[in-house]
């Protein structure tokens, strides 16, 4: 085993090497005919010891974002999920992962006679809300389009407290009682009946069957730091031209649905009478210097797709401060979120920035 492992590393280390020779050489064709270079940033977590760029750090402590993307003749996919510190809670992740990516991968061999000429798509996309201290709602969105008129959408949530490295389950935060199911079908009947999106979609007596199943676990409710969303899977309380709905209700209206101990943990009274809302304060000043360059002269145009990484971007980032050279970074909105920093590093340091679109999803 030990064996492998130096193989392995061995390995792994000469195509880092042939890498970091390979974009060097680029870097010093100063009569190369002019070209545009393309390298995807592929995510990978490795330790850093550049005191300097601070930026590694992801805006959310304790968690990362881990990306892989896939581009074949017959299917496209893209998959974000978070990485914690706690092996348990990601193992959870991955089974979750793991699970959904089967299932697409089973769909697309049984369905390929249908696809035609449009290739199959997966996107497993998340979103992440701060709920309190060490608390945070992650909101998975799975989209599969495997043949016909319309896709598939689907919704999973985890709400985490890394403080005990456990995930929440909705019923720690919501009295499940006759009343406040009563409650909780009006407050989102009178939502629904309003919406400009969903009221034309809305079907009332799916959303009853929904609010009074015995076997209620609102498995998809989660918890922003103001407001306590439902998230309805595609068809499930609507037609499929709604999407995958959702009625966020503000704590004011929602109190007496939570437990005690939830309303005291997330400082619920507090915020109601507190009208002061924080800035975010979003540097926005970057590099003004402007580069002249040499029209005479054949150039090499280099472009990175898919980070900022906390590796990756910025061993990037040191080989062109070497060789006094510039390049656009096309960056994913989703992976800025995590590692905004980075994203004023490369500015900072007189590089471009291109928007790769949110999350790798084929427009």
């Amino acid at each position: 085993m030990k064996r492998f492992k130096f193989i392995f590393y061995i390995l792994a280390m000469s195509i880092l090497f042939v890498g970091v020779f390979w974009l060097s050489a680029f870097l010093e064709l100063a009569n190369a005919n002019v070209a545009t270079i393309t390298v995807d940033v592929a995510p990978a977590r490795v330790s850093m010891s550049d005191d300097h760029l601070k930026a590694s750090h992801s805006a959310y402590q304790g968690i990362d974002i881990v990306t892989l993307v896939k581009e074949e003749p017959d299917y496209q996919l893209a998959i974000h999920y978070p990485k914690f510190g706690d092996d348990q809670l990601n193992q959870a992740i991955s089974d979750y992962v793991s699970m959904t990516k089967t299932a697409f991968f089973e769909e697309l061999e049984a369905n390929k006679a249908f696809l035609q000429d449009q290739p199959a798509s997966f996107y497993l996309l998340f979103n992440i809300y701060p709920v309190v201290d060490d608390v945070y709602s992650i909101v998975f969105s799975n989209e599969r389009y495997l043949g016909g008129a319309n896709g598939e959408q689907s919704s999973k949530v985890f709400i985490v407290d890394l403080s005990q490295d456990r995930f929440i389950s909705q019923l720690e935060m919501i009295n499940d009682r006759q009343e406040n199911r009563d409650r909780v079908f009006q407050l989102l009947k009178e939502e629904f009946e309003q919406s400009e999106d969903y009221r034309e979609f809305f079907f009332l007596d799916y959303l009853e069957e929904w609010a009074y199943a015995g076997d209620q676990t609102y498995e998809n409710v989660y918890l922003t730091d103001r407001t306590l969303v439902f998230k309805f899977d595609k068809y499930q309380v609507t037609a499929g031209a709604a999407g995958s709905p959702e009625i966020k209700l503000p704590f004011v209206k929602v109190m007496g649905l939570l437990t005690d101990e939830w309303v005291k943990k997330l400082e619920i009274e507090k915020k109601l009478t507190d009208e002061v809302k924080q800035d975010n304060g979003v540097d926005q000043q970057g590099s003004s210097e402007e580069v002249k360059i040499d029209e005479d002269i054949k150039k090499v145009a280099l472009t990175f797709d898919d980070g900022p990484d906390p590796t990756h971007t910025i061993e990037i980032l040191r080989l062109l401060d070497e060789y006094q050279a510039r390049a656009t970074f096309f960056v994913l909105g989703n992976r800025v979120d995590f590692y905004p920093g980075i994203v004023k590093e490369i500015s900072d340091r007189g590089h471009e920035i291109g928007n790769h679109t949110w999350n790798h999803k084929d427009l």
